[in-house]
């Protein structure tokens, strides 16, 4: 089983029977959406490009992440105002 919106979300035959039914009524839920894009952007350390998924419901957020190509990390910081990402910036750790 998977989560959605840290909603469970059947995905399987016979997953359905085995969740309490309460979880299948979300009339009196109200979501908070989650916007996601993907950025393609230059690795500071071996120079490749590569790409990420980011969360723009985040107005900000920095986290470190492994490059997908020479596995060095690097921090990720980025900005988001009305949806939009506004600034990204990713460098190596010293």
């Amino acid at each position: 089983m998977r989560h959605v919106n840290s909603k469970p979300v059947a995905h399987g035959p016979g997953d359905q029977q085995r969740l309490p039914p309460h979880l299948f009524d979300h009339s009196d839920v109200q979501y908070h959406h989650s916007f996601k894009m993907e950025h393609t952007f230059t690795c500071p350390s071996c120079g490749e490009e590569i790409s990420m998924v980011l969360d723009l419901s985040v107005s900000r957020h920095t986290y470190i992440e492994d490059c997908e190509v020479c596995c060095n990390p690097i921090e990720i910081s980025y900005t988001v105002q009305d949806d939009t990402l506004t600034r990204f910036e990713a460098k190596t750790l010293s």
